[in-house]
């Protein structure tokens, strides 16, 4: 079975549903090249990956009919990605000379390490019509994580291997991660595929091709990892991909009443609605370090809470400010604005209408939306199959980025 390139004869993503949240650094250049600065755009990682995962291949010997079937898939991807580069663009104008070059197919056939140094160093941050294809940024995150555990297969070098078992070990969380999700129905699709990628016994004797199929296969599904259970950070460096960001325990205080709890809670916050923090928490505000300082002093000082029921409540509801808003809720004119890219100048259908009006009923209660519960009841009462069933893939990945805003909303910026 042939594999294709990131972008190229792709399965059509049904569901795109991940927060982004992720460290950026350097993406170790090709040698010779000059380095990529730890603010490089995605795009012009992923370049750089492609290109040294080609080099590797190249220089890896006789290559087998898999190898050769990927070498050709990148090849044909990479010289996509230089052919959609618009004249035009006065960056691109800056490297005409380069990307004439390689937008020739042939020059992509059998390139010398000098032009592939030459096309990472002068084309890997320009535009291209390609990129606008492929707009799921978590999904170009995975790739570039399945990159760099080809690149590991293919060439021992050992920050190579490195790399590849830190890759292997962020794959297989989110993988474990995303087999969390078994209620949403595109995950139950893909389940056996999932468990098997978290399990060890998958890794055993790894091929490239193995890794581009999973690669392929799951890349559309990495939105659905829930957040408030599994931080996934994505980090780039040069010998190691570093460790996942633990998630601090739930830790409630014994004997903690939780419904009396958020009772005494309630009451608190409704006598104190005036406070500048909690009307910023309702109207869907950003808060701050020094918000979230002030709003732990006020229910400390004023309310007669303990340190200690702060910190349960706060732990269980994966943040201090989500727990004040999961209790006080929204105030529908910053839900519907918050929404407003989303539904836009859009015409609904009833459903449509129904399952937005839905979300907006939730969030003014519950003051968040967690996207997982966007596959539960009461949604899946209108859309049996979620959000998928009902909207376009780009207005699927609008709603969840703006629930996620509403969400990011509630902690510190």
């Amino acid at each position: 079975m042939r594999a294709t390139a990131g972008h190229r004869d792709l399965p059509r993503p049904l569901d795109r549903v991940l927060a982004r949240r992720q460290l950026q650094h350097g993406e170790p250049a090709l040698e010779g090249a000059a380095p990529t600065p730890a603010t490089a755009p995605l795009r012009q990682r992923l370049f750089k990956a492609r290109v040294k995962r080609l080099a590797a291949i190249d220089n890896a010997g006789t290559p087998d009919t898999t190898e050769v079937a990927l070498r050709e898939s990148l090849a044909a991807g990479l010289h996509d990605i230089v052919a959609g580069m618009n004249r035009k663009n006065f960056l691109v104008r800056r490297h005409l000379r380069e990307v004439e070059r390689f937008a020739e197919p042939a020059t992509w056939l059998n390139p010398s390490p000098t032009d592939l140094d030459d096309a990472a160093d002068h084309l890997s941050d320009l535009p291209s019509a390609v990129h606008a294809n492929d707009t799921d940024e978590e999904a170009k995150r995975f790739d570039l994580l399945a990159l760099r555990a080809q690149l590991g297969v293919v060439d021992s070098d050992p920050a190579n291997l490195a790399a590849f078992a830190a890759a292997r070990k962020r794959i297989q969380e989110i993988a474990s991660a995303l087999g969390d999700q078994r209620n949403i129905p595109v995950v139950m699709q893909n389940l056996e595929l999932i468990d098997a990628v978290a399990s060890d016994v998958w890794w055993d004797g790894i091929t490239l091709n193995l890794l581009e199929l999973m690669r392929l296969r799951l890349r559309g599904l990495v939105r659905l990892v829930d957040k408030s259970k599994q931080a996934i950070v994505y980090t780039d460096f040069e010998d190691t991909l570093g460790e996942f960001e633990a998630l601090e325990p739930r830790i409630v205080t014994p004997g903690l009443d939780r419904e009396r709890f958020r009772e005494k809670l309630f009451a608190f916050l409704r006598e104190h609605e005036d406070q500048v923090v909690l009307h910023k928490l309702r109207t869907g505000r950003q808060l701050t370090a020094l918000d979230l300082a002030e709003l732990e002093r006020i229910l400390t000082e004023t309310g007669g809470f303990t340190a200690a029921e702060i910190a349960a409540g706060a732990a269980e509801a994966q943040g201090l400010g989500l727990l004040i808003r999961s209790v006080a809720g929204m105030e529908r004119a910053a839900e519907v604005e918050a929404l407003g890219a989303f539904v836009g100048d859009t015409t609904l259908t009833g459903n449509q209408l129904a399952f937005v009006n839905l979300i907006i009923e939730q969030l003014t209660q519950r003051g968040a939306v967690p996207t997982r519960l966007l596959y539960e009841a009461p949604f899946t009462d209108f859309a049996p199959k979620g959000p998928d069933e009902l909207f376009t893939d780009a207005q699927v990945t609008q709603l969840v980025d703006a629930l996620h805003r509403v969400t990011a909303t509630a902690a510190a910026s």
